[in-house]
């Protein structure tokens, strides 16, 4: 099965530090004291029976997801799929009620429940496995945190770990709130190699945050052919209001899969697994109508018309970074209003406020790196999660 960059996009950067080589430091010094109430017992042998349909449920949803993201002020817009998804089936995993049913309704999901999550947790396996190389680097991590007196149902965090293999992790937001955004924001930033160094901003964690999911993956791949440092150039480069950019552009000839029809011009580049690629889609015509029809459909249509030939190959050299609040982008795509759900599988009471995903892509002569991260919970913002409730 290959994988393209347009399903799954997960690519990375690699951060290097200088120092003194003779002494070592510890990654957590000046980081808030964490607790662990969690360790994963990830299923490593899920059953795959669903993960074809659930593969293209997901892709169905990361194209939705970055059609919509993309009507915003950014002229460029990269969004990560695949970590979108695997966040979005932990929220499932913590909803209760009407908004666990319009969460399954509303994403497509081809089966429910723990068939979905064990689907999930099938490409996961499949992706570690074409992840785990001296040229292909794949991985994906996901951890949760809460505050010291956040109910948390055992039954959760179990399913957390076995489906997704999510550690849990006690910590004090309220004591100083600072501190524990920097531990969260660190374990981040080591999970993605450097690339994403502060995702969660203050807003995003204060005294009062209850509660965050996370999720990270991270790619960095070296081309099955790579490009030429010497033959990279400036070249003008048309974006979509007709203004011309110089741009510093990628040459290459070689046997590559690609294709050129009266819709589209396609491009293939394999990475050195052979497993996974980029997919490259120049529209001919009006782009956004163009974008407005993609779904796996096409893309599968797209991917049966390359042909490997001899081709002169021309790829702009590029590096994006998109910073997304999930919430408005989910409503307009789905009809899913993330503030207003019920999340008590989680823990009696429980509410998400913040929503967010930050993405990176960097294409070069070597290869390619990203980095995707979405994560959110409660921050304390809107009504205050009750520790106890009373009827009468």
């Amino acid at each position: 099965m290959r994988l393209t960059l347009t399903t799954i996009l997960a690519l990375s950067l690699l951060a290097t530090a200088c120092g003194d080589a003779n002494q070592e430091e510890d990654p957590d010094a000046g980081l808030a004291r964490t607790t662990p109430i969690a360790t994963s017992v990830r299923n490593a042998a899920p059953d795959p029976i669903n993960m074809d349909a659930v593969v293209q449920q997901q892709l169905e949803v990361g194209l939705r997801f970055q059609q919509t993201a993309a009507g915003g002020d950014e002229p460029n817009t990269v969004t990560s799929p695949h970590s979108l998804n695997t966040w979005l089936g932990q929220v499932y995993l913590a909803s209760s009620g009407t908004t666990r049913t319009d969460l399954a309704e509303n994403l497509g999901f081809p089966v429910e429940d723990d068939s979905y999550h064990e689907a999930a947790n099938a490409l996961h396996v499949q992706l570690a496995q074409n992840g785990n190389s001296d040229d292909v680097a794949l991985t994906i991590v996901n951890h949760s945190w809460y505050a010291p007196d956040k109910v948390v149902k055992d039954q959760f965090l179990f399913q957390l770990g076995w489906h997704y293999g999510s550690d849990a992790y006690r910590i004090d937001f309220a004591d100083d709130s600072e501190l524990a955004r920097a531990t969260v924001n660190a374990r981040i930033d080591r999970d993605t190699k450097g690339l994403v160094p502060e995702f969660f901003g203050p807003e995003d964690v204060t005294p009062r945050t209850k509660y965050l999911l996370v999720n990270s993956v991270y790619f960095n791949a070296k081309w099955a052919q790579p490009f030429d440092p010497s033959s990279t150039l400036p070249r003008d480069f048309t974006n979509l209001d007709g203004q011309a950019v110089r741009t510093e552009t990628m040459h290459l000839t070689g046997y590559v899969a690609g294709a050129k029809t009266e819709a589209y011009d396609a491009l293939r580049l394999d990475y050195k697994s052979n497993a996974l690629s980029i997919l490259y889609i120049v529209p001919n015509a009006d782009f956004a109508a163009f974008e407005g029809t993609l779904d796996a459909t096409t893309l599968s249509d797209v991917d049966d018309a390359l042909e490997i030939q001899e081709t002169a190959v021309r790829v702009p050299r590029l590096q994006l970074r998109t910073k997304v609040s999930l919430d408005p982008v989910m409503n307009t795509a789905f009809g899913i209003d993330l503030k207003t759900g019920t999340y008590e599988n989680l823990g009696p009471l429980t509410t998400l406020t913040t929503a967010k995903q930050e993405t990176i892509v960097v294409i070069d002569e070597a290869g390619s790196k990203a980095a995707g991260v979405t994560g959110g919970g409660n921050n304390g913002a809107g009504p205050i999660e009750p520790e106890l409730e009373i009827a009468i």
